[in-house]
């Protein structure tokens, strides 16, 4: 019993000895968390990054369009990241597209090979050559759908 209680007030002097300089919070936490924005109105949003993260993947359309300083409407309402996206997916389609319709487009036939378990065997000198494999080309890769001749 009595060395039950010293090791219970040994639990309570190291958290108090701990928790003294700081509060539980510091503690856990040392790094401060006050968010202080230095940006100008101009140059984007103050905001802390769970919440930056969110409007950059997720991001919300505007009722109203954003005029320039002059006042005028812009005229690009999609912003320049997803039209180049969009742009360069259609170009991947179109690619795609033109070399399925193309019938002479050449392609690689892939070689076929064996590959051949050798069981392990003693050799003339009374040497012992354990368990591999061999690899075997059996065919050579050929081009398919096209006008060249092989000689």
């Amino acid at each position: 019993m009595r060395k039950m209680r010293s090791i219970y007030f040994l639990g309570i002097l190291l958290c108090l000895g701990l928790s003294s300089c700081a509060t539980m919070k510091d503690i856990v936490n040392p790094y401060d968390e006050e968010f202080h924005c230095r940006a100008k109105d101009a140059e984007g949003k103050c905001v802390d990054t769970p919440t930056a993260y969110q409007d950059a993947r997720y991001p919300q359309p505007t009722a109203e369009p954003q005029r320039t300083a002059d006042g005028k409407v812009p005229v690009m309402l999609v912003s320049p990241v997803k039209a180049s996206k969009d742009e360069a997916k259609a170009s991947q389609y179109r690619t795609i597209s033109e070399l399925l319709d193309k019938p002479e487009a050449p392609m690689l036939n892939p070689p076929k090979i064996l590959r051949v378990l050798i069981l392990p065997y003693k050799g003339e000198k009374n040497e012992l050559f354990m368990t591999r494999y061999a690899y075997l080309e059996i065919e050579k890769a050929s081009w398919v759908l096209t006008d060249i001749k092989e000689k």
